[in-house]
């Protein structure tokens, strides 16, 4: 039997988000490396780059969720409203110290680039910002996928 085929609907869609947000993130990331370190961050090329990766998002979206869900949801039950509510506390936690690290990085950007790069300074501009917390939405909602992935197989609640 097909490995795919022994997973429930739930953990079918838990798997697509994953691919769709990793897929995503990935390009997102090569394109804004792949800009020429002349390029203005608030550019025309910089929107065209958000633009395509919401459109991108959004046809994998559609494209991998109609495919899993061709015969229809399950209806949930209690177990996966428990999982579900245990999967966002932990996606809640990562966030909010995610984002604690951000400020924190903000707050004493001056002072680690004293210590760090002897003196050159660690300077954060509102790029660095926006691709930090941005990092931080991603890698919440990855690590509550993840989450919800452990707990269908293998967590006791």
């Amino acid at each position: 039997m097909n490995f795919w085929q022994q997973l429930s609907n739930k953990q079918q869609n838990i798997i697509a988000e994953l691919f769709i947000e990793l897929a995503v993130a990935s390009y997102f990331i090569h394109k804004v490396f792949g800009l020429s370190a002349s390029t203005e961050w608030v550019s025309m090329e910089v929107g065209w780059i958000v633009g395509k990766t919401i459109v991108f998002a959004i046809i994998a979206s559609i494209i991998l969720m109609s495919f899993i869900n061709y015969r229809g949801e399950e209806p949930a039950d209690e177990r996966d409203h428990r999982i579900a509510a245990k999967a966002n506390s932990v996606a809640y936690i990562s966030l909010y110290a995610g984002i604690c690290i951000v400020i924190g990085l903000i707050s004493n950007a001056h002072i680690a680039g004293d210590y760090l790069f002897q003196g050159k300074g660690l300077t954060m501009d509102y790029f660095h910002i926006l691709f930090a917390l941005t990092a931080a939405l991603v890698l919440s909602s990855i690590i509550k996928s993840c989450t919800q992935l452990y707990l269908y197989q293998w967590g006791k609640l």
